[in-house]
């Protein structure tokens, strides 16, 4: 059984149009599909966890990426995860996962992936703090892109849209930002340091920045970088070439693949996963990986 779990307000409201537009090709490919409108995150999740009780079914999130996020989130409560599938139509500003994947941003070729019905098992990461413990499937990431989330789901610049407004998001992040003192374990290695971005994932952007360049949806680890000790224009500059796809490591910017890490910070700060919250106050954290942990249908 082939479900579209639908999120009419992504992309500012517009994905309703879009949907419009799409929906009676999707019913004639899959006429006996479901399709759901949750109003809210929780009902996206519950909704989600109650179609992939169903075992063997196929459960496509029609939206953003915090739309996929919350479908998947539902996926992985289900007792029955292993044995569901799930898809995406990326109606989204910037669509990072989908498009690292290899999909086009219309829902003509969505429709041609899940025709087509390829299926790979894809990593998660796992982020925990003291009072959530949620997946992400694209990146999970504290630091600056947090803090740019956290903007956007405030509603900063809501007039703009798209890549744009994440650009100016994360400027104005840049320009308040402050490093955390901190101590990092990975896999049993320890710094302490003034942390200015941890992101952990098996795909390499987070909202258009290439900031996991060796990130691979089916690494047996998960990818993880670290930067540090920077000031507010070595971390402007170290953006600019995020954006630029040409962000390199050195002294204070470290690529890893690890299996888990820990993080104990002497000052609150925001967790998120997919562009979505997770914690606006953690103090301690753990990101751990699960390769190959869902299956997902890929061009």
């Amino acid at each position: 059984m082939v479900s579209f779990i639908v999120n009419r307000n992504a992309r500012d409201g517009q994905s309703q149009q879009n949907w419009q537009l799409a929906e009676p090709m999707f019913k004639q490919a899959f006429p006996q599909a479901q399709i759901f409108y949750p109003d809210s995150q929780e009902e996206t999740i519950a909704t989600a966890r109650r179609l992939a009780d169903v075992s063997g079914s196929t459960i496509v999130s029609v939206g953003g990426e915090g739309t996929m996020n919350r479908v998947m989130q539902g996926i992985m409560q289900s007792e029955n995860a292993d044995k569901v599938t799930m898809g995406v139509v990326p109606f989204g500003n910037v669509n990072d996962y989908t498009t690292n994947l290899g999909m086009r941003k219309n829902w003509q070729h969505a429709l041609e992936v899940l025709q087509a019905g390829k299926i790979q098992r894809v990593g998660l990461v796992q982020l925990k703090t003291n009072s959530k413990n949620e997946f992400a499937l694209n990146i999970a990431d504290l630091g600056i892109g947090a803090s740019t989330a956290q903007r956007h789901l405030r509603g900063e610049l809501r007039w703009l849209k798209g890549r744009f407004k994440y650009n100016l998001l994360a400027l104005k992040s840049l320009m308040s930002w402050q490093n955390v003192p901190a101590t990092i374990e990975v896999d049993g290695q320890t710094m302490d340091v003034p942390v200015g971005i941890i992101l952990a994932g098996y795909s390499p952007t987070l909202g258009g920045f290439e900031l996991l360049p060796h990130g691979r949806v089916d690494d047996p680890k998960m990818a993880v970088t670290i930067a540090h000790s920077l000031s507010r224009l070595e971390m402007v500059n170290l953006m600019q070439d995020a954006k630029k796809r040409r962000f390199k490591e050195s002294d204070r910017v470290h690529f890893l693949n690890a299996s888990r890490l820990t993080l104990r910070a002497q000052r609150p700060v925001v967790a998120q996963v997919d562009g979505e919250i997770t914690d606006a106050s953690a103090l301690s954290l753990e990101l751990i990986a699960h390769p190959r942990r869902l299956n997902f249908v890929v061009p």
